[in-house]
C-alpha cells in the first residue's frame, strides 16, 4: 500500500471523526448510556454482511439530539470503530474503505 493511498484513508477517517464529532446541537435531551455490549472487531464489522448494521448505525447517530449524546452513543463508537478500521487488513480483506464508507454515510442521509 502506497503512502499516497494511506494518507487518503487517514484523512477519510479523520474527515468522518470530524462530522460525526463536531456537530453540536444545543438541545438538551435526556441522555442514555452507552450500551454496553462489546463493539464488533473490525472484519466483523467491516464484512459486507453487516452494510445495513453500517447504514443505521450512522443514521443513529446522526439522529443524536446534542454532542453528549453522540459521545455516549454506541451507534456513534461503531461509525469511529469503522473509521479507524478502514486501514486494517481485516477490512481491505473484506474490500471496505474509504469509498465504501462514503457510500454507505450518503445512503443513510438520504433515507
Amino acid at each position: 500500500m502506497t503512502s499516497k493511498t494511506v494518507s487518503i484513508r487517514l484523512i477519510a477517517a479523520l474527515a468522518l471523526g470530524a462530522l460525526l464529532g463536531c456537530t453540536r446541537n444545543d438541545d438538551a435531551g435526556v441522555v442514555a448510556p452507552a450500551d454496553n455490549a462489546p463493539i464488533q472487531d473490525c472484519r466483523t464489522l467491516t464484512a459486507p454482511a453487516n452494510r445495513e448494521y453500517r447504514i443505521s448505525s450512522v443514521r443513529e447517530c446522526l439522529a443524536q439530539p446534542s454532542l453528549d449524546a453522540r459521545m455516549k452513543s454506541k451507534a456513534c463508537l461503531v461509525q469511529q470503530e469503522l473509521g479507524r478500521c478502514i486501514t486494517k487488513k481485516e477490512a481491505q480483506a473484506n474490500g471496505y474503505g474509504g469509498d465504501q464508507l462514503r457510500a454507505e454515510m450518503q445512503e443513510a442521509r438520504t433515507r
